[in-house]
């Protein structure tokens, strides 16, 4: 069981797309997988229930709304020490406001996400969040998101962002509307155009993501009833 988030200390970052199409492959890999949304703004969980209309043509991804307090970030905790899923990927806030629940909540990660790119006020944010990872000493990854189409510009968000010192996702996830027209529709990239650049990109980044926090399929009968009551 892994258990990991997509943190930022600002909206807009692309934590939700990213979680959401988590999801997605961790599901389309056969995985048991778990979202657990702690954001506010409820977003991850109205992306998946969006998904209703599709039935059963689509693989079903099982959200829950996480509370932002010390029992709620318990029970992720206790769903990994009981090991009912294969990967719980939690959608934290965007914003540093809420800081002793916030690194409680970090500090049971096993990987923390943190989308980026090279705009000045993306730095900005990213470097202080850094700062507190490394004072800290939890696992972190920059994930390059919302990355501009130009071959320049993602060399360029690699470079920036490869300087703050804190291991970086190779792959770019790349401004598309590829994702923007799936959301829409309440679907992953790569239920929604398999063929795009966009599809592409996502499963090399699952791919990355799942031997860089070493996911495995590990919990085939999930008592999930047990959990969330």
């Amino acid at each position: 069981m892994r258990t990991i988030c997509y943190a930022s200390w600002k909206g807009g970052t692309g934590k939700t797309l990213l979680a959401f199409n988590t999801l997605e492959r961790a599901a389309a890999s056969g995985l048991s997988a778990l979202g657990c949304d702690f954001d506010p703004q409820r977003m991850l969980s109205r992306q998946c229930a969006m998904r209703a209309r599709y039935g059963e043509a689509k693989n079903e991804l099982e959200v829950v709304n996480g509370e932002l307090s010390i029992e709620g970030i318990e029970r992720p905790v206790q769903v990994q020490r009981q090991e009912s899923y294969d990967l719980l990927v939690c959608d934290m806030p965007g914003a540093d406001s809420f800081v002793f629940v916030m690194d409680h909540a970090l500090n049971e990660m096993d990987a923390i996400l943190i989308p980026t790119n090279s705009a000045p006020y993306e730095i900005l944010n990213t470097t202080m969040l850094v700062r507190k990872i490394e004072e800290k000493g939890w696992n972190a990854y920059l994930v390059p998101n919302n990355v501009p189409p130009s071959q320049k510009r993602k060399e360029e968000t690699i470079d920036v962002i490869t300087r703050m010192g804190t291991p970086v996702a190779p792959v770019p996830v790349v401004r598309r509307l590829a994702h923007w027209d799936a959301g829409m529709e309440g679907l992953a990239a790569n239920e929604f155009a398999p063929n795009s650049p966009a599809a592409t990109e996502m499963r090399e980044y699952w791919a990355w993501l799942q031997g860089a926090v070493r996911i495995s399929r590990k919990a085939p009968e999930a008592a999930k009833e047990l959990i969330y009551a």
